[in-house]
């Protein structure tokens, strides 16, 4: 067990570097042996793959950790390929026939399933279920290639193999979680084999902004006091506002001050001089946190930035009341900063555009009872319940206005009401405190939909979870996902 492990002379299996480019690959695929139909197909998804990438062929390196990481993240429906959009199933079909043409050119495509393992690791996963098979496959060929036992693994073991991923993936940090969550649950249902625990990485994201409460205590019970005003705990207060600001648009006022705090701290600012709302509202602190929040955009329009620009205006204007030519300064510094244009952006209206073809809006309108209907036919798992829970999303969307934190949230017999029969009317009731606008909401479901919530609540979601339910979208945990 622990056996000697020297990083320095550990091999990383992902990495294959290469000089050459997308154009190079089809090159050697049009000079290859291959039959005239595979040359077309391999061609063809070369050519497709540069497109939805918007580069020229020999711009694009022949990386396959770069590539394979492209892959995963292209949006197949963000070109429109004439004479229509391209299907899941023709998506599948380009992806294959691109890492064919990538193996055609002569570039190693590392396919973990395929490698071989040893007989120490292939006797540990083969009774696995494929979810432990799968998520273990890299960190079980790294370690075969390395000639690591399971019981020899070591957080220096560890430590190397997050190296090598962090050299080959992109998406390396979501691998290291994965796979340490997974191995730690292996060697606590496999006490036998006295498998060393791994460090698991937290799966919060990084902090962008700095905690208020690592901010001076002056500042924080500014905010406070700030945000009990905004939204008129106190409505008798001297200069008390009009209207109360929403518990959402509260939330987000305090997300926006501690982003303009971040950004004044990063601009040169130290953390001990932001002692009130007001440091954020001078005429050279507005800049500075408007200078360092609009860099990363390159000049272009964002809302967010907008918003926040527009919250500390507000700032100046009610609370700090720095003086009026300072807001009128700050004022003029906020015509200069652009929003996004109002409407539906380019990219949704090509996609309602889709939706006049009858066939396109027909299958839109059969998807949910589709997704469920597949969802039955699986063994009940969570991927089935998610494909489920998928399809009832959408026919809620179609039936009802909702946002869809609202749709996440309808708790059974509290906010939904699903009627007795199939073909009844079920009832959405919203309290005022869950809306955005504060107004209490009501609407009625159509049989249709009502006849589609009763089978998945009856086929998947109760035998599934094998208790009461509260949650329309229970995640398995007794919350909505």
């Amino acid at each position: 067990m622990n056996a000697y492990f020297d990083p320095r002379h550990a091999v990383n299996p992902f990495a294959s570097p290469t000089h050459q480019t997308l154009a190079d690959v089809l090159a050697a695929v049009m000079a290859s042996p291959l039959s005239a139909i595979q040359k077309r197909d391999q061609a063809s998804s070369v050519r497709r793959f540069a497109k939805l990438c918007r580069q020229d062929l020999s711009d694009i390196p022949a990386d396959i950790t770069v590539l394979r990481e492209r892959l995963q993240g292209l949006n197949p429906t963000a070109v429109d390929f004439k004479p229509r959009p391209i299907s899941l199933k023709t998506w599948s079909n380009i992806r294959s026939n691109f890492l064919a043409a990538l193996l055609t050119a002569g570039i190693t495509v590392t396919r973990t399933r395929r490698w071989p393992r040893s007989p120490k690791w292939r006797q540990l996963l083969e009774d696995q279920s494929e979810r432990y098979r799968h998520g273990i496959s890299r960190f079980a060929g790294f370690c075969t290639v390395n000639g690591i036992d399971p019981e020899d693994v070591s957080p220096k073991v560890w430590e190397t193999f997050g190296q090598a991923l962090r050299c080959s993936f992109e998406n390396a940090e979501d691998i290291e979680r994965d796979t340490s969550s997974l191995w730690n649950r292996l060697a606590e249902a496999n006490p036998e084999q006295t498998l060393v625990r791994l460090p698991q990485p937290s799966r919060r994201r990084p902090l962008t902004r700095i905690p208020l409460a690592e901010l001076p205590a002056a500042f924080r019970q500014d905010v406070e006091e700030h945000l009990a005003w905004a939204q008129l705990e106190n409505p008798f207060v001297q200069d008390a506002r009009d209207r109360p600001l929403a518990h959402g648009s509260a939330r987000l006022r305090n997300q926006q001050i501690l982003s303009a705090a971040t950004a004044l701290v990063q601009s040169g600012t130290s953390r001990d001089e932001i002692t009130s709302l007001a440091s954020l509202v001078t005429i050279s602190g507005f800049r500075a946190i408007m200078n360092q929040r609009l860099q990363k955009h390159d000049g272009k329009p964002n809302a967010y930035e907008y918003s926040l620009a527009k919250a500390l205006v507000a700032i100046a204007d009610e609370w700090s009341r720095p003086g009026d030519s300072i807001v009128k300064e700050l004022k003029r510094l906020l015509k200069k900063i652009k929003n996004v244009p109002s409407g539906l952006t380019r990219k949704n209206r090509e996609l309602l555009k889709r939706l006049e073809d009858p066939a396109t809006l027909a299958a839109l309108i059969n998807l949910p009872a589709q997704l469920v209907a597949e969802a039955e036919r699986e063994p009940l798992s969570e991927r089935s319940l998610a494909k489920a829970q998928a399809g009832i999303a959408i026919c809620i969307g179609l039936f009802v206005g909702l946002r869809p934190a609202n749709i996440a949230s309808l708790a059974f017999d509290e906010t939904l009401f699903l009627a007795l029969r199939d073909d009844q009317e079920s009832l959405i009731e919203l309290p005022g405190d869950i809306v955005k606008n504060g107004d209490p909401f009501g609407t009625v479901l159509a049989p249709e939909g009502t006849a589609l919530l009763r089978r998945y609540r009856d086929l998947i979601l109760r035998p599934l979870l094998g208790r009461e339910l509260t949650y329309l979208f229970d995640n398995g945990k007794d919350r909505h996902s």
